[in-house]
């Protein structure tokens, strides 16, 4: 998250060579009531966020053109993640213990790529730090919810607690990012609830 990222960064010195690098909403502390803005001030809790913030000062110490994308609870069809858990355990008729004291925007995998590949596509040259994410936020417990009526109607498994989970790691308890920036560049930012549809249907054809 950070060395490598400093030792990409000095390779693409004066190469002219445009970075595109993909970070957190976890540089932030989640102390905001509103939404984070590009130029906010970072304050990262754990290790993972202080890494990818240092990362990022590497690329705007060594580089002047790259696109630092902070994004946020991500999702797809394919791996480990949130979504996909939820769904399984659901399917199963598992009981789960959903955090809702967290606020985020999950954010598809799917519209990450599709904002990435407009980059590399297009002649932008605004470089710097933009924030992509879903177009709007959610609990974990509301995520799990829409997530497990595709379903069934009436989940009785899922159990919402706002209590603060013990993890190794401290995470932030509101971490929403402003997409203002983004959206002046690119305004085809679905709201999370279409795209954990679309990928619930994708998952719903893999074998």
């Amino acid at each position: 998250n950070a060395t490598g990222v400093d030792h990409l960064a000095m390779a693409l010195q004066d190469k002219g060579i445009v970075l595109i690098h993909i970070s957190t909403d976890y540089v932030f502390d989640g102390q905001n009531s509103r939404p984070y803005k590009t130029t906010d001030l970072t304050r990262p809790l754990n290790v993972y966020g202080r890494s990818k913030l240092k990362g990022e000062k590497y690329i705007e110490q060594r580089l002047s053109k790259y696109f630092i994308i902070r994004t946020s609870w991500l999702y797809s069809p394919y791996g480990h993640n949130f979504v996909k858990t939820v769904a399984r355990r659901v399917k199963n008729g598992a009981k789960m213990t959903i955090d809702s004291s967290q606020t985020g925007s999950p954010t598809s995998a799917y519209d990450l790529a599709d904002f990435v590949n407009y980059l590399i596509a297009g002649e932008i040259e605004n470089y710097g730090v933009y924030h992509f994410t879903a177009s709007d936020h959610a609990t974990w417990f509301e995520l799990a919810m829409f997530v497990a009526r595709h379903y069934s109607e009436k989940p009785e498994s899922l159990i919402s607690s706002t209590a603060r989970y013990e993890t190794k790691a401290e995470r932030p308890k509101y971490s929403v990012l402003d997409l203002q920036k983004t959206l002046k560049i690119y305004e085809d930012i679905p709201s999370w609830k279409v795209s954990v549809s679309t990928v619930i249907g994708k998952m719903n054809t893999m074998v």
